[in-house]
């Protein structure tokens, strides 16, 4: 349930910067920051640690995502 708020504040950041930065380089920026947090979810050690980590993957993930549904139907 906690992890589920991280999707809320995903999708609010997508709707306002993915065109100011545009669909390419949002999908480029926040694949690489997912990357760099699923690699501190591997460092964790204590519960507060894996939670904390795992907000912050879904949060990328989420933008990750609706970036990717915006911009496949403009590939094709």
């Amino acid at each position: 349930m906690l992890i589920g708020v991280a999707e809320i504040f995903g999708v609010i950041l997508t709707v306002f910067i993915i065109d100011y930065l545009g669909r390419r380089w949002c999908l480029c920026i926040f694949s690489f920051c997912c990357a760099i947090a699923t690699a501190l979810f591997g460092l964790s050690s204590s519960y507060p640690l894996v939670l904390a980590n795992s907000m912050i993957i879904y949060f990328f993930v989420v933008v990750v995502w609706a970036v990717i549904y915006i911009h496949s139907p403009e590939c094709f």
